[in-house]
């Protein structure tokens, strides 16, 4: 279980890889594009408006790099957490097919485990807390936080704050989506 606390996601900037159309996901790194620098000197002056506690990034360099880039007006302290890394490309597809009916198979159940830990290690620090982190560990907060998005698809720099109600029940909303 998710720890029932306000967060904001972000996912990395533009990468020679997403320009490229190339799907590897996993530990494989990728840089940024001047594009997707770009995008996250864009997204900066919201960030800069939030009042976070902590910023909490993947170990990818396409993450650390969006992190220095759009959060550089923020003082708070920042921890680069193991488990905030991007799933292999076949469990992407697997939890985008997956639905809210079906149960996930074991490799699938496997990431959204570590997903768990790793957003409740980011939650651990300061609050509110950004992570800064990729598309598919999006898509399985989506999932085990059972929100419902058209489209599993998250942008590069798109940010996204995630809230829970009176209830426990998470929302999301985009507070940023690049041009």
């Amino acid at each position: 279980m998710i720890i029932k606390k306000r967060f904001y996601f972000l996912r990395h900037g533009e990468t020679t890889h997403n320009a490229q159309s190339i799907e590897v996901g996993g530990e494989v790194d990728s840089p940024l594009t001047e594009k997707g620098k770009e995008q996250a000197r864009q997204v900066a002056p919201i960030i800069d408006a939030l009042k976070l506690g902590s910023i909490c990034h993947s170990p990818l360099s396409r993450a650390k790099d969006t992190m220095e880039l759009a959060t550089c007006g923020h003082a708070c302290k920042r921890f680069e957490v193991s488990l905030l890394k991007e799933g292999h490309v076949d469990v992407c597809y697997r939890l985008m097919d997956l639905g809210r009916t079906l149960k996930p198979c074991a490799i699938v159940r496997q990431f959204l485990d570590e997903i768990t830990v790793g957003i409740n290690e980011a939650l651990m620090v300061e609050s509110p807390t950004l992570i800064i982190s990729h598309g598919c560990f999006f898509n399985g907060i989506c999932y085990l936080l059972d929100i419902d998005r058209p489209e599993w698809f998250l942008d590069n720099c798109e940010l996204v704050e995630f809230t829970p109600d009176a209830a426990g029940n998470f929302q999301a909303r985009s507070l940023y989506i690049p041009r």
